[in-house]
């Protein structure tokens, strides 16, 4: 041993480990465990007042300790440990204290242990365990319907509802908030919160007049109750239901009051849920500025409770946004391929596709067009939820009209067509993604009458105050541009191609600078008023060089190719 420098509490320390094994090996196991349990009574005694930090190093000396160890002080160190971790966003360490507590827990202490399910539930949610969630909320409700505590009854039904919906069983979700309404028949917090959540799975099913009227009657609780934080909440979960439906004036406005009512008071991984939302409705409306400021309250919350998959998204929105500014693919597919590669234990069906679209998007702009079909097909496997349906398809189909596989493409488009926007209905985002998609595919297949017709639902996109769709950044003028030079609306089209560029010089976003003046020529060359051809080519020229600065080979041989066709 030699003198320690940790103080007086430490005086000596080991200079090796293999020395201390050595002596630990000299002493008997009833000794050994003796040894413990005085020692975890010492840091009992010496760490009084703040016990948090030292709950595992306790609870560990009292495991070791054996039968030297009171039942009830191990279960306390246990529980208190796998708390404390809980704070840290240490899921793995939490479970392990929370699991070994619950084995030492007295059959008899039904409360305890029903407690210590519930804490349970959120280390297996931290660590995208879905099934374990739901199987320990499960066994959890039951204990507090049998103890017939109705506080704890209400807080279970909301716990376990909104995991089901979380882990994609929407109708179980549905099926199990309805079953805590009937318990919760008063006026309370809790039958806010499960309206709320019923609100949200009908989103799947009976679309957004039932799911809108649910979360109505939540907030008149909320407002009966005059409790500001329930009523952030609820907000935040509106913003949701707006958000998947495209009405992203009203989820913006949710959003941005439940962040100023509920801010930090709220639960943190709900917060960030909401806060996600908001950051891609602001950007889908074309406010960046807002966007990154909620981006820079999301990331560093989001890294705290371990939603991992929420930080990647922040990591990859900044990324492109300094691709608009300052295109630099080598360094894009950088950050992308990071953010894909790095360990994502929560996975959403939304963020996944993202990120295959991302990485698409990347090699398709780099012109490795093989390699982004094979992302877009990986993308198809994470689109089949009714919130994103249609977008990895969607993808699927653009990418194979600039292939100019005009067949396969089109046999998608036929398996496809029920999911884009519905006139005088309220459409998915998944709708509107893909109506861009098609709209642009059918143009580059040269089936202008069929991307023609889709304009009204451009139309309508851009009317509802639509700017960008991330994350293809196409923005839905240059999108009603194309479709309206589809449908021959000449001056129509011109002028969304102005509003369009007028916009990614604000952005600034420098590629669509490019992309409309290149959609703009095709437009006036099919058009061949005097003077079109002239004007085209000096576009045309424009997006040339954009194109070969950037790296987009495929993209400069398709407009060089456009150029020779103006010149004719």
């Amino acid at each position: 041993m030699s003198p320690s420098s940790q103080g007086p509490e430490t005086p000596f320390t080991f200079v090796h480990e293999l020395v201390r094994q050595t002596l630990l090996a000299g002493i008997s196991l009833p000794r050994r465990q003796r040894i413990h349990s005085i020692v975890a009574q010492a840091i009992e005694r010496l760490y009084t007042g703040g016990l948090n930090g030292s709950a595992g190093e306790i609870a560990d000396h009292l495991l070791k300790a054996g039968s030297f160890a009171e039942r009830h002080k191990v279960v306390l160190w246990l529980t208190q440990a796998g708390r404390a971790a809980l704070e840290a966003a240490a899921y793995e360490e939490a479970r392990s204290s929370l699991r070994s507590a619950l084995s030492h827990l007295d059959a008899a202490d039904l409360r305890a242990r029903a407690d210590l399910l519930a804490s349970l539930a959120v280390a297996e949610r931290g660590l995208g365990q879905w099934n374990a969630v739901l199987t320990v909320l499960g066994d959890a409700l039951k204990i507090y319907i049998d103890l017939g505590d109705r506080e704890l009854i209400g807080k279970a039904f909301n716990e376990l509802a909104d995991s089901f919906f979380w882990a994609s069983r929407f109708q179980e979700a549905a099926e199990t908030a309805r079953r805590g309404l009937n318990y919760l028949q008063d006026v309370s917090a809790d039958r806010a919160r499960l309206l709320a959540i019923l609100g949200n799975a009908l989103t799947v099913a009976a679309g957004y007049g039932l799911a809108h009227e649910a979360l109505g009657e939540a907030l008149n609780i909320a407002s009966q109750l005059s409790d500001a934080t329930l009523e952030a909440r609820l907000l935040g979960m509106r913003s949701m239901v707006n958000f998947h439906f495209f009405r992203l004036q009203e989820a913006a406005a949710d959003g941005l009051r439940s962040e100023k009512l509920g801010g930090p008071q709220a639960s943190p991984w709900q917060r960030n849920i909401h806060l996600d939302v908001l950051h891609h409705t602001l950007l889908y409306l074309g406010r960046p500025e807002e966007a990154a400021s909620i981006a820079d309250v999301l990331e560093p919350l989001a890294r705290k409770t371990g939603q991992s998959h929420l930080v990647g998204l922040c990591v990859s929105i900044r990324a492109w946004s300094e691709f608009g500014k300052a295109p630099d693919l080598a360094k894009l597919l950088t950050v992308l391929r990071q953010v894909s590669g790095s360990e994502r234990k929560i996975r959403w069906s939304f963020s996944e596709a993202l990120f295959e679209i991302q990485l698409g998007l990347g090699d398709f702009f780099s012109g490795n067009w093989a390699d982004a079909l094979l992302h877009a097909q990986a993308a198809c496997r994470f689109t089949s939820g009714p919130f994103v349906r249609g977008f990895g398809e969607g993808t699927l189909f653009v990418q194979m009209a600039y292939a100019g596989d005009c067949d396969g493409a089109l046999r998608i488009l036929d398996e496809m067509r029920q999911w884009l926007p519905v006139s005088g209905q309220y459409n998915r985002g998944g709708s509107w993604w893909m109506l861009a998609l098609v709209i642009e595919g059918l143009v580059m297949l040269g089936q202008q009458s069929q991307a023609g017709e889709l304009y009204i639902f451009a139309r309508e996109l851009v009317d509802a105050g639509v700017v960008t769709l991330w994350p293809i950044f196409r923005f839905t003028q240059t999108i009603a541009g194309i479709a309206a030079a589809a449908a021959r609306q000449w001056e129509t089209s011109e002028e969304h191609f102005r509003i369009a560029l007028r916009q990614a010089e604000s952005f600034p976003y420098i590629l669509e600078q490019a992309e409309i003046r290149r959609f703009h020529a095709m437009m006036l060359l099919d058009r061949a008023a005097s003077g079109d051809r002239e004007k085209a080519r000096t576009l045309i020229s424009e997006a040339l060089e954009t194109y070969t600065r950037i790296g987009m080979r495929r993209h400069a041989e398709l407009t060089q190719a456009l150029l020779e066709k103006a010149a004719g």
